[in-house]
């Protein structure tokens, strides 16, 4: 991958890793619907924030200087993202919702297309 699209591509990841800081302290219709406590909805919310940032966060980092981790990473970290959408929907988290699954997607294929790259050599 060339330089510039990878310092772009982790950037891009860093930054939509800490987007996430914004539902901090946000309700969650868990609380009305299964009667689950705020306060414990709000640990759990906060921790999955924290493990959700790292996760980009490393993610770009790990882009940046060409280790392979951090496909994996990535991906556990835009599912996370999802679980915590559901947890605290708005309807304006749409976009995020769209970007989540444009990461898993996009990384699903590529790692997909490369196995089949791989099964191809080896049968040959």
């Amino acid at each position: 991958m060339k330089t510039v699209l990878r310092i772009l591509i982790a950037g891009s990841l860093v930054a939509h890793g800490l987007v996430h800081l914004i539902l901090r302290g946000a309700n969650s219709w868990l609380t009305i619907t299964l009667g689950i406590e705020t306060a414990t909805l709000q640990a759990l919310g906060m921790a999955l924030i924290v493990i959700t940032i790292m996760g980009f966060c490393i993610g770009g980092l790990l882009l940046l200087f060409s280790v392979k981790w951090w496909r994996p990473i990535t991906l556990i970290s835009a599912a996370l993202s999802l679980v915590l959408l559901g947890m605290f929907w708005e309807l304006s988290f749409w976009v995020a919702v769209l970007i989540n699954m444009t990461i898993l997607g996009t990384l699903l294929k590529v790692s997909w297309l490369k196995t089949i790259d791989r099964t191809r050599r080896v049968g040959t």
